[in-house]
């Protein structure tokens, strides 16, 4: 009971949380879906970045009586062994509305092959936000 408590309160403030950076574009699918990732981090703990990814579809697609036009991804990224692992994915309409979440708590991190788009998209993210910050001339 516990855990499935635990379970929705982490899905509920993953997905209800807000993406206030703009999308950046990440890359195009082969069916021509569209990737994007937010300019802001969710939480940077060492090597490990938690970002929001989102997928536009190229068409819509019917699911449960609504058109799925897009996805939101809650996703750490491990910059030391290059991997991913997803947290919260939320569905949503045209019309921004969720109508279907999963909660990935329980996800194995996913290690990217050199030379893989995962590993070069992981590549950027780290490269983005590990930036060291110049110091400010006076």
């Amino acid at each position: 009971m516990i855990t499935l408590i635990s379970s929705f309160l982490i899905l509920f403030s993953f997905l209800f949380q807000e993406t206030t950076g703009d999308w950046i574009y990440s890359g195009t699918s082969d069916v021509g879906n569209v990737f994007y990732y937010n300019s802001k981090y969710v939480k940077k703990e060492g090597e490990k970045i938690t970002i929001w990814n989102k997928m536009v579809l190229d068409k819509p697609k019917v699911k449960d009586g609504k058109q799925f036009s897009y996805e939101l991804t809650l996703e750490e990224c491990n910059c030391k062994n290059m991997s991913t692992k997803i947290l919260v994915v939320g569905q949503f309409s045209i019309k921004d509305e969720l109508f279907n979440s999963v909660n990935y708590e329980n996800d194995e991190e996913r290690i990217a092959p050199e030379g893989s788009i995962v590993h070069g998209y992981i590549t950027r993210i780290c490269k983005r936000f590990n930036q060291k910050k110049k110091p400010q001339i006076r």
